[in-house]
């Protein structure tokens, strides 16, 4: 039993006690919920310190980094030890980025996916990094964990790919002949000036609509069957030749 005492004792004139009186409470119940908030906290580190994600708690009153795993080394430039104490958010590039943040947090309690561009010390490359955060309790104070992707790389990569898109697209536009592409669903999604040429139709007039409103009826349902045909194949590319006649008009 956990059993804080109290106890106060009453004096004579000449220093004698004359009477003492305390109180006893029973504190084992709160003492067995302090034990398991420990053990809990005690595998909660040890599982957020073996993740390969970089996770940070922060306390929610200052903002001070209360935990942080060793694998957020890699993303801040900065031991995990020694961002202990430091404002958490310090590496963010833009200031209004963290305003943006608490506004979020205040509001929906938690936080998916926020992009946010970082800066490690000493450096001036740019990271970009989807922060994800939740309001915990951790060490008996209100809390924020938060994890942090970095999609740098991602994101690099879809801009060359949009780069990429963008100037074959420029290319397409003003090739001498008909250039058409649809989607899934047989929709034209591409149709550059050749195409208007041949077809009589204007780039505005025929995106969207339906690939078999540039066939003559009759011949609809055969080219179809020869488009999915190919989908079905194992050919990344095919020559207009080495198929059978198109009509159009």
């Amino acid at each position: 039993k956990w059993v804080p005492e109290r106890c106060e004792t009453t004096f004579d004139d000449d220093g004698n006690p004359l009477v003492s009186t305390g109180t006893v409470q029973d504190i084992s119940i709160l003492k067995g919920v302090e034990e398991t908030l420990r053990e809990s906290e005690a595998r909660f580190r040890a599982i957020a310190e073996s993740i390969m994600i970089p996770t940070v708690i922060t306390r929610k009153t200052d903002g001070e980094i209360m935990f942080a795993n060793p694998i957020t080394e890699e993303l801040l430039g900065v031991s995990a030890e020694d961002l202990i104490g430091r404002k958490g958010g310090q590496n963010w590039n833009d200031p209004d980025d963290r305003i943006r943040f608490v506004k979020e947090l205040e509001a929906k309690g938690r936080i998916d996916f926020m992009e946010i561009e970082t800066r490690r010390p000493g450096r001036n490359d740019l990271r970009t990094v989807l922060v994800s955060a939740q309001e915990i309790i951790y060490q008996n104070e209100p809390s924020v964990i938060s994890t942090s992707i970095d999609v740098t790389d991602l994101r690099t990569a879809e801009k060359i790919a949009r780069e990429s898109n963008e100037r074959l697209s420029r290319v397409m536009a003003i090739a001498p002949d008909a250039v058409i592409a649809v989607d899934g669903d047989f929709r034209i999604r591409i149709f550059n000036q050749g195409a208007e040429k041949v077809f009589g139709y204007s780039g505005k007039e025929i995106i969207g609509e339906e690939l078999n409103i540039l066939l003559p009826e009759r011949f609809r349902q055969h080219h179809n069957n020869n488009i999915r045909g190919f989908l079905n194949s194992p050919d990344d590319s095919r020559l207009m030749s080495s198929r059978s006649e198109i009509h159009g008009f």
